[in-house]
């Protein structure tokens, strides 16, 4: 299930607006079971900004998809965050360009590829409706989130309402792997 909250400018999305969302009654119970002391349980408790990706490679709604894979292409990274005017406004996924592709278009050559994905605007495969997360919230509250939205990637919003970076699954579970390993 995929929950798109409305339009996101400067607001972050609470964890209690996802959860109503998604039909949850009880959205302060949390799903992760108590976790025992030490490093592992600290990783919850740190702040998302200190695990996730800061200012992170982004674009422009004018800009062409072919930007938008040679950024994920160049970061290594799988979502690309739209701004426009210094807020935050979309998010693009490698879902987002199959999507909008024809079907046999990764058989082409990267720059046939590139034409194909430069016929349609940015702004048809941008997901516009997405979750955020506030720069303070913690990694908790991220995972919380992530596991409850059928999402990997939450954009982290500041006080201004602009984006300070991107969490992930992935980075939640690299961390998590690292306390482990200093247990």
């Amino acid at each position: 299930m995929r929950v798109r909250l409305a339009r996101t400018t400067s607001a972050t999305a609470s964890a209690t607006t996802v959860f109503a969302a998604l039909g949850e009654t009880e959205p302060h119970r949390s799903i992760f079971p108590a976790m025992p002391t030490g490093n592992i349980a600290d990783v919850f408790d740190r702040p998302v900004w200190a695990l996730m990706t800061a200012d992170p490679a982004s674009v422009h709604p004018s800009q062409r998809l072919s930007v938008v894979r040679h950024a994920m292409t160049a970061s290594g990274g799988h979502h690309v965050p739209v701004v426009e005017d210094g807020r935050f406004v979309g998010l693009i996924a490698p879902s987002d360009l199959l999507r909008v592709l024809p079907p046999n278009a990764y058989s082409s050559s990267p720059e046939a590829l590139d034409r194909a994905l430069d016929r349609v605007p940015l702004r048809d495969a941008m997901a516009e409706d997405v979750v955020t997360i506030g720069i303070d919230a913690s990694v908790r509250d991220a995972c919380e989130l992530l596991a409850r939205g059928g999402f990997h990637c939450l954009p982290v919003i500041d006080q201004k309402g602009e984006l300070a970076g991107l969490i992930t699954t992935s980075d939640v579970i690299r961390a998590v792997v690292e306390a482990e390993r200093r247990r």
